[in-house]
């Protein structure tokens, strides 16, 4: 399973400013996943991947689904320039919004790949 880093996601609607309210949305939902995954740790205190699962399942379809609801919305506004840092992370997010919605279908997987870099 190839797996999406969220936090690059995030940083392409940072790139738009903090003037741009769709964007700001944007990252505060990212931000509200990971407030979420940070509250347990696997390992720690006997929190076990089975746990973290059902704790994504419980916390990840409504965000996931208000995320996906606000970039319909700012499409279908037909406001949205084409060439503009908010489409492109839009048009961004939407590629990988399939393997965005199946981190959350595992409870070992990372939101983001910062580990690693």
């Amino acid at each position: 399973t190839r797996i999406p880093c969220l936090q690059h996601i995030k940083r392409k609607f940072i790139d738009c400013g903090e003037d741009d309210p769709d964007a700001k949305r944007i990252v505060e939902m990212i931000n509200t996943l990971y407030q979420n995954e940070h509250k347990h740790k696997i390992g720690v205190d006997g929190w076990t991947v089975e746990q973290n699962l059902v704790h994504r399942k419980k916390y990840a379809p409504d965000i996931l689904g208000e995320i996906k609801d606000v970039l319909d919305d700012i499409e279908e506004r037909g406001d949205l320039l084409p060439k503009s840092e908010l489409k492109e992370a839009i048009t961004y997010l939407r590629n990988e919004w399939n393997a965005v919605v199946d981190i959350f279908n595992y409870g070992d997987t990372y939101l983001d790949n910062n580990i690693v870099e």
